[in-house]
C-alpha cells in the first residue's frame, strides 16, 4: 500500500467509526465530518555555500533554492527592490535613489546586532546578463558605512515552470571582525533572502 492509499484508507476508517458511534449514541449532537488532512507538503530545500569575490579578503556567502514559478516571474520579484521590506524581515528600508542610463542605484539599510547598529549601502544594478543557462543580476558598491558590499542574483530555469534562484552576498565591514564570522553571518543572510524571495514569488499569481 502506498503512502497516499494509506491516507485514504485511514480517512475512510475514521469516518466509519464516527458514523457507527453517532448511531449507537442517542444523545449525540449533529453529525460532524471527521477532519482528514493530506500529508504536509515537503519544505523547500535551501542549500547554503561559500563563494569567493574578486579582490576580497573575505569570502562571501550564498544560498540557492528551487522556486515553483517560471524565470520571468521570479526575476520580476527580484527586481521589485522597494517592496523587499514587506517580505524580507531583515531589511529595514530600500529605495531607488537613481534610475537612468541602464542602471539603478539602490539604497539598502539592514539592522545588525539586534538593532543596535545598521549597515547602509548604495548598490548599483545594471540589466540582467545571460551567462550560459543563467540570468545574472549583479551589483557594484557605490558608497556606504562598510568597506564593500555586493549582491549577485542567479536565475536558472528548471523545466518550463520552475527556477533555481541563487543569492550571493559579500559584506566587508569596517570593524576588525574575523572573516570566518562575517562569512557565516552573510551566508545565513543569503539563505534568509533567497527563501523569502521564493515565498513571495510563489505567493504572487
Amino acid at each position: 500500500m502506498t503512502h497516499r492509499q494509506g491516507i485514504r484508507f485511514t480517512c475512510v476508517l475514521l469516518a466509519t467509526v464516527a458514523v457507527n458511534t453517532a448511531a449507537q449514541t442517542s444523545s449525540a449532537g449533529p453529525e460532524s465530518a471527521v477532519p482528514c488532512q493530506a500529508a504536509p507538503e515537503q519544505k523547500a530545500r535551501v542549500e547554503r555555500y561559500e563563494v569567493g569575490f574578486p579582490a576580497s579578503r573575505i569570502r562571501g556567502g550564498g544560498a540557492r533554492v528551487v522556486v515553483r514559478q517560471p524565470l520571468t516571474k521570479v526575476l520580476a520579484v527580484v527586481n521589485d527592490f522597494e517592496r523587499y521590506p514587506g517580505f524580507i524581515r531583515r531589511i529595514e528600508a530600500v529605495r531607488v535613489v537613481e534610475d537612468r542610463d541602464g542602471h539603478r542605484d539602490i539604497s539598502l539599510t539592514v539592522p545588525i546586532l539586534n538593532g543596535r547598529s545598521r549597515l547602509s549601502s548604495v548598490l548599483r544594478f545594471g540589466s540582467p546578463r545571460r551567462t550560459g543557462n543563467e540570468q545574472v543580476l549583479a551589483s557594484s558598491y557605490v558608497r556606504g558605512n562598510v568597506e564593500r558590499m555586493e549582491i549577485v542574483y542567479r536565475l536558472e530555469p528548471v523545466g518550463t515552470d520552475q527556477t533555481r534562484l541563487s543569492v550571493e552576498m559579500l559584506v566587508d565591514p569596517k570593524l576588525p571582525l574575523p572573516g570566518s564570522l562575517v562569512t557565516k553571518e552573510v551566508t545565513g543572510a543569503a539563505a534568509h533572502f533567497v527563501n523569502n524571495l521564493r515565498k513571495e514569488a510563489e505567493r504572487r499569481p
